[in-house]
């Protein structure tokens, strides 16, 4: 029987992420795109969507629309932390909260680590800008 041996002469490491890495599933998304009509159609159906009642059910209703296209994804564009504001990558692991009020502020925040940190932190995705998503 004869060992078969592979060589891969790429860039990757024992912690890189080769999908992430070649940039497959690259693509850009504008969540104001995807959050407006979502908002007007809710806004049309419901009436106010700042009122009590109806901001945890709005909330889930934008989660089902955005969580899909984020978990275990990474996400680069302008954000901000605690400690940062800028361009930066991360790679989300949940949706946590909106804007208060409800998207005011044209934002919405995530639970996700940073390309150059090893720690859960929360960044603060802005609507109205453009993201570039890759792959898992």
């Amino acid at each position: 029987m004869k060992i078969v041996r592979e060589h891969i002469n790429e860039k990757f490491t024992e912690y890189s992420d080769p999908i992430h890495d070649l940039e497959i599933g690259k693509r850009k998304i504008v969540f104001d795109k995807i959050w407006k009509p979502l908002y007007l159609d809710y806004k049309n159906k419901y009436g106010d969507v700042l009122i009590p009642k109806y901001v945890k059910k709005y909330f889930d209703l934008f989660k089902q629309q955005i969580e899909p296209l984020l978990i275990d994804h990474y996400v680069q564009g302008h954000t901000w932390t605690k400690h940062y504001a800028g361009e930066t990558k991360f790679k989300v692991y949940r949706i946590m909260g909106k804007g208060f009020p409800l998207f005011k502020y044209g934002y919405f925040n995530v639970e996700a680590v940073g390309e150059y940190s090893k720690y859960l932190e929360t960044y603060a995705i802005y609507l109205p800008h453009v993201y570039i998503i890759s792959g898992y």
